[in-house]
């Protein structure tokens, strides 16, 4: 009875000498939920035996656990499921989970709805035709969404733009393309215009004799929706048409429109600075070094801070395009610790 006893469970101690029992193999994790659901969400490290340890640590029979909190912390990840032997740890992760996917998803359909209805407005189009669900059933397959609520989804997350949405529907160019009518007509025969190239892998049509160039501050790359910006002296900065660098209406009128050529960019790569959240840990940074390479991508420079448990890791990567970087993210926050990867707008 003795043995069995002893192999099923572990007794620790909490920092007011309470006994906790847990299951052989439960971590500081399952600690933090059985002391208080609170706890457990706002765990950002944990201290055994005066030390400070990983979260997936695995407890033993007598050790003094501490778990540190911060209400600032952004609380459980799919990783910590993998992590907890306690079927309460489980079910309050998941919990959590839920809820939150729940509340950030209702945040970006807002933020989604609010962004279609500046560029409706922007266009000078009447909201209640252009809010209308119906209009945009066609085009779901080309966004890749399978509903409207979708759409504005990834419209919140800026997976997609309101422009282009709206230049679909529109089938026609935009009032801020005016101005350079005349420069367009001076290149090219309206109904023949010449597609030209760029090193960049551009594709502009009707201007000739520009230099084009990809935009620091957004830095897109193959599968972003992009815009040309004519600038002075400097020939045709390339940006997202998601950057806020574009959109004050007296830069508006100065864009044209580019597209990507695609079976020019095959061999091309293109730079993304990424920030990546977490919790502080050993060995966090190498872990992410090393998704990066199993990604084939060439790691230009990488930085990191911490403060109060949390990390930011800053890096800049050489990508192909837009799936292999959506493919990568998806990755790094498989990374025990992780919580948030974003693409940077300088």
């Amino acid at each position: 009875l003795h043995h069995d006893i002893f192999e099923a469970n572990v007794y620790v101690l909490s920092p007011q000498g309470k006994i906790i029992e847990l299951p052989n193999g439960a971590t500081p994790i399952d600690f933090a939920y059985r002391i208080h659901t609170e706890v457990g969400h706002r765990m950002v490290g944990a201290i055994v035996n005066n030390i400070m340890v990983p979260i997936d640590t695995k407890l033993k029979t007598g050790d003094l656990v501490e778990i540190k909190t911060n209400k600032n912390s952004p609380g459980p990840n799919e990783g910590w499921l993998k992590i907890v032997q306690t079927a309460g740890a489980r079910n309050k992760i998941r919990q959590f989970l839920i809820k939150k996917e729940s509340e950030s998803r209702k945040s970006m359909i807002d933020e989604g709805l609010h962004l279609l209805k500046d560029e409706i407005k922007r266009r000078g189009l009447e909201e209640k035709d252009y809010l209308d669900h119906e209009i945009y059933k066609t085009y779901f397959g080309e966004l890749g969404v399978s509903n409207y609520e979708d759409m504005l989804f990834n419209l919140g997350r800026k997976q997609l733009s309101a422009y282009s949405i709206l230049d679909k529907l529109t089938k026609k160019k935009s009032g801020f393309f005016d101005n350079l009518t005349k420069i367009i007509a001076k290149n090219n025969d309206v109904n023949e215009r010449q597609k030209i190239s760029s090193q960049s892998g551009i594709v502009v049509n009707g201007l000739t004799g520009l230099r084009v160039q990809i935009s620091k501050c957004c830095n897109p790359i193959p599968g972003d929706d992009i815009v040309g910006f004519v600038s002075q002296g400097q020939g045709i900065k390339i940006h997202r048409v998601d950057c806020p660098n574009v959109q004050p209406e007296n830069i508006r009128k100065r864009l044209i429109d580019v597209y990507w050529d695609y079976p020019s960019i095959q061999a091309k790569r293109y730079e993304v600075d990424l920030e990546i959240y977490g919790m502080d840990r050993n060995n966090l940074l190498a872990d992410v070094v090393t998704v990066l390479s199993q990604q084939k991508m060439n790691l230009l420079n990488i930085h990191a801070d911490s403060e109060d448990s949390q990390v930011k890791i800053m890096t800049k990567v050489n990508v192909e395009n837009a799936e292999h970087l959506k493919v990568a993210i998806a990755n790094l926050l498989k990374i025990s610790g992780v919580h948030d990867v974003r693409r940077v707008i300088h």
